[in-house]
């Protein structure tokens, strides 16, 4: 399986020049409590390269509790607006689709409020558009640098996951991707039937996916410098636990064949992994099948995250793949297991 991630992580939507002067633009942000990132998302915005009267920012606020509305409003540019969810409104898929259905754009593009671009991003992004014609296009995501064990190894397992979006996207099987990053055509979205997936309050970025996969539509990986999103890790051991429980809740629910058998297999890897290692300490009988399994998981990782971490400028952080082999068969055999059970807090709710 990952041999052909391999493969297809060097394949690359041909995005040449193209006339996108009659292009508009609608970037959709919902936020809640995020006066601490929010000034840093605002600059990016406003260093952008396309021309502000070719775009619009949509800002839907989900009842912050802090002065995130005020930040934006004192940093108000002509071309924002700002959308308050009511009383009986409430969680981010609400907030997209308030957005969605006010956006004047014939693209979207989605960001979140912990997030920064260069100042060619929407730049890129349109180029792609117009010349691929695509009905969805995903783009590379990546941490700001990390400082510290846990963030480094929090971003090559990031980088891992970001890897493996882009490259079944190129293979024609998409499984997931990332709304940090991510655009998609106006008129083909409003064909889909129901492709938020309102019955999970989670993995709108992934359902929406899986909507224009299942519709047959054309979907691209834009894997290009100046479109990459930075977006921060994280904050500490239970933030990340609290954050895979989220993203791992939502797989039940996915019917993408692809998906499902995906996630099979690295459930059952990490499994076989985890009890070798573990029965080795008891029998010797078990040891050669976990250095089998360890060795090869290690190395065919290593020629992946080779590839992956060289388009980041992020090499620095394959030594940590050793000391991550254990941790991460171990957390991904319990997320599996427990991101599927109980409840799930985000943002200060219960999901």
């Amino acid at each position: 399986m990952i041999f052909r991630l391999i493969i297809f992580w060097f394949k690359r939507e041909n995005c040449n020049p193209a006339d996108h002067s009659n292009l508009f633009i609608t970037v959709v942000i919902p936020f809640r409590n995020e006066e601490k990132n929010l000034p840093v998302l605002l600059a990016s915005l406003q260093k952008q390269s396309w021309r502000k009267e070719s775009f619009e920012v949509i800002f839907i606020d989900d009842h912050s509790e802090d002065n995130s509305a005020r930040i934006i409003k004192n940093s108000f540019e002509e071309n924002y607006v700002i959308i308050s969810l009511s009383d009986a409104e409430t969680g981010k898929k609400t907030a997209l689709k308030n957005g969605f259905s006010k956006a004047r754009g014939q693209m979207i593009v989605t960001t979140d409020a912990d997030c920064s671009f260069g100042s060619d991003w929407l730049s890129s992004f349109a180029q792609c558009y117009i010349s691929s014609k695509p009905a969805m296009i995903a783009g590379p995501v990546d941490f700001v640098k990390p400082v510290g064990f846990f963030e480094k190894i929090q971003n090559l397992e990031f980088l891992s996951l970001v890897g493996t979006g882009a490259s079944s996207i190129n293979s024609g099987y998409p499984i997931f991707c990332n709304a940090a990053n991510m655009a998609f055509d106006k008129k083909e979205y409003q064909k889909l039937e129901n492709p938020l997936f309102d019955k999970h309050s989670s993995g709108d970025d992934v359902f929406l996916l899986h909507g224009f996969a299942k519709a047959k539509k054309k979907i691209v990986y834009l894997n290009h410098r100046d479109s990459v999103v930075w977006t921060q890790p994280p904050a500490g051991i239970s933030g990340f636990i609290s954050q895979r429980k989220r993203w791992a809740s939502k797989s039940r629910y996915y019917r993408e064949p692809v998906s499902i058998i995906t996630a099979i297999i690295v459930f059952i890897t990490s499994l076989a992994f985890l009890s070798t290692g573990f029965a080795s300490f008891f029998s010797s009988v078990f040891l050669l099948p976990f250095l089998l399994i360890a060795g090869s998981k290690t190395i065919i990782d290593a020629i992946f995250l080779f590839q992956v971490t060289g388009f980041f400028n992020k090499r620095y952080l394959l030594w940590l793949l050793i000391p991550m082999q254990p941790l991460y068969v171990v957390y991904v055999s319990f997320i599996g297991i427990f991101g599927n059970t109980g409840t799930i807090n985000w943002k200060g709710r219960k999901i």
